[in-house]
């Protein structure tokens, strides 16, 4: 529970770093503005406002958002068997980006350089399943596994082809045991 609210803590503090940077220096162009044009003045404000908001949640991705080394397959449950039985294994990942859970499992497991280096194995499929808006197939997913939310890591083997679902907040030990089972 610490580590998590440490992560938390972390990003955070980042967020709100980026947006005072970013908003220092719309304000900083504001004052140029005023400076040169006081008659545009009013009707730059507003639109400062909006860019330094948009910047933010944009750069926000920068902290989130999906910045993997290694290619992510779209999620198709009825490809997962043909993958295992050709010896593959794969590994479903259900994610959405208002997750902060999914955003923990990322920066304390995915991003780690042991587990890019085993995901990156040419007998590995990385799939993700985006629950960002509603969609039907992944909640039957979830629901398959007897779960109610997400994150959800399902790991596929030619020993395990059935799945076998980690737990919510990964570890790379975790993880990397998972593909080796």
């Amino acid at each position: 529970m610490g580590l998590i609210c440490y992560l938390l803590y972390i990003q955070t503090t980042a967020m709100l770093l980026y947006f005072a940077v970013v908003s220092v220096g719309f304000i900083g162009a504001i004052a140029i503005i005023q400076w040169i044009k006081p008659a545009y003045y009013r009707l730059i404000i507003p639109l400062l406002v909006v860019a330094t908001v948009f910047v933010t949640v944009k750069g926000e991705r920068a902290f989130v958002g999906d910045s993997m080394p290694y290619p992510w397959v779209p999620f198709n449950p009825d490809a997962i068997a043909e993958l295992v039985k050709q010896n593959k294994t794969v590994v479903v990942d259900v994610t959405a980006t208002w997750c902060l859970t999914c955003t923990i499992n990322k920066v304390t497991t995915y991003d780690k350089k042991s587990v890019q280096q085993r995901i990156k194995q040419p007998n590995m499929v990385m799939m993700r399943a985006d629950w960002s808006l509603p969609n039907d197939a992944v909640l039957q997913y979830i629901q398959s596994w007897n779960r109610n939310g997400i994150p959800l890591t399902v790991v596929y083997t030619p020993e395990s082809p059935n799945g076998t679902a980690l737990p919510e907040i990964l570890t790379p030990n975790i993880f990397l045991t998972a593909l080796q089972q």
